[in-house]
């Protein structure tokens, strides 16, 4: 009878094991989640070699922005980060700072569940948290242009 209790519990935990990583690539409704854009970044250029300051910055840059959108259009970071769109250092520090600037908004922080917005789209429009992030951005005494930096 011991045999046949331990038996039954071990097919459980297999069956619960093996059903939660059928599963673990989707969503709470089912659908497929949406894949990461940077992976691509190292797909097309052929990567070997760990990122460079710039691209770690970009890359940065991207995952906050990212931490802004609940949907299923996400910042683009395998377009935006590319060697072939990499702009200088300054222009990822510029554009770190913009998007941190969106996210710890004192009002209406977007990283906060209520705040999110359905897709990367939204949060660039007027009035947005990432809307300073697409034209020239001043921090300070220094004017950069973010102009096609920050994409979805």
């Amino acid at each position: 009878m011991k045999r046949n209790n331990k038996l039954t519990l071990l097919t459980i935990a297999t069956l619960l094991t093996m059903g939660m990583m059928l599963t673990a690539g989707c969503t709470k409704n089912g659908e497929k989640k949406q894949d990461n854009p940077t992976l691509l970044l190292y797909l097309a250029q052929g990567n070997t070699a760990s990122p460079d300051k710039a691209e770690q910055t970009c890359l940065g840059a991207y995952a906050l922005a990212n931490s802004c959108v609940a949907g299923s259009q996400f910042f683009n970071a395998g377009i935006g980060c590319s060697k072939a769109k990499l702009k200088d250092q300054a222009t990822y520090d510029a554009l770190k700072a913009c998007v941190v600037a969106g996210i710890t908004d004192p009002i209406q922080p977007c990283n906060l569940t209520q705040f999110k917005y359905a897709e990367a789209q939204q949060s660039v429009a007027t009035g947005a948290a990432f809307n300073k992030c697409t034209k020239p951005y001043v921090s300070g005494t220094t004017t950069t242009d973010l102009t096609g930096v920050l994409v979805y």
